[in-house]
């Protein structure tokens, strides 16, 4: 993977860079990660990705259709809500768990090393925020020896071993 920039110039594009890129490193130990679903893009689909592999479950080519416009034109939450109302709630939760299914992340094992989700048990100590559901934070930080203590879900915090279990958020 080539980066596009160099840190050098990452660091001269903006006078505030410099001071930003200290107080991260200063405060390193303090911040909390919120890990997005690019993360793990390596296995899994965007949700535009998925919506459009779910959207191939319809059968009728004009409900398709109608679902197609929808990602097509980035009403993703729209066309979720069509996809339920087409396939039913409990079918359009097993094709979500079908697609994100932990034999995704299997099927990468070879490669997770080199992914950018693999730094963060060596960046974040402590607590991690996502609103993924896929296994990927779990595999990563277990494979470096940092097993979580608490996953949550339903918008509830996870934490680590070191921290004590967190409320609601």
């Amino acid at each position: 993977m080539c980066l596009a920039y160099s840190f050098e110039e990452i660091m001269a594009y903006h006078p505030d860079n410099k001071y930003v890129y200290r107080e991260i490193k200063e405060n390193l130990p303090n911040l909390v990660p919120f890990v997005g679903a690019g993360l793990t893009q390596f296995a899994y689909p965007s949700w535009k990705q998925a919506l459009i592999e779910l959207a191939g479950k319809i059968t009728n080519r004009n409900y398709f259709r109608q679902v197609e416009n929808l990602i097509k034109n980035g009403y993703y939450m729209g066309a979720a809500q069509r996809l339920e109302d087409l396939r039913t709630p409990s079918n359009l939760a097993r094709d979500i768990a079908n697609l994100f299914s932990s034999d995704h992340l299997t099927d990468k094992m070879s490669i997770i090393s080199k992914q950018a989700v693999y730094m963060l048990p060596w960046l974040f100590h402590g607590l991690v925020l996502t609103t993924n559901f896929d296994e990927t934070l779990e595999t990563v930080y277990g494979e470096c020896d940092c097993l979580f203590e608490t996953v949550s879900h339903l918008n509830i915090t996870a934490c680590l071993r070191c921290m004590e279990p967190l409320s609601e958020i």
